[in-house]
């Protein structure tokens, strides 16, 4: 009656310790998914600030030299710009005339 007794009560807290090692397993991965997320979130975030602030200093370049190409253009042909805010978009864009 002993033996089966001390059975009862060592399969009952290995069951429990299992358990209880399982449930911290779960709980362990969830929460490291959670701060996966959160660094891939913030990751992005700062590539869009990035990309921003890269936006404003290629314009800040590109269209003063678009401005110069298009002057130099003049100059070298004697001829106008046809729709010259349409040849400085696509100066700036392309950069061709």
């Amino acid at each position: 009656m002993k033996g089966i007794m001390f059975s009862v009560i060592i399969i009952v807290l290995a069951g429990a310790i299992i358990a209880g090692i399982i449930y911290h397993s779960v709980l362990i991965s969830t929460h490291r998914e959670r701060l996966l997320v959160e660094i891939r979130a913030s990751e992005m975030h700062n590539l869009y600030k990035s990309i921003l602030r890269d936006f404003d200093k290629a314009i800040d370049v590109i269209a003063p030299r678009a401005i110069s190409s298009a002057i130099s253009y003049v100059v070298t042909n004697g001829i106008g710009l046809d729709e010259a805010d349409k040849r400085l978009e696509e100066l700036i864009i392309n950069g061709t005339l």
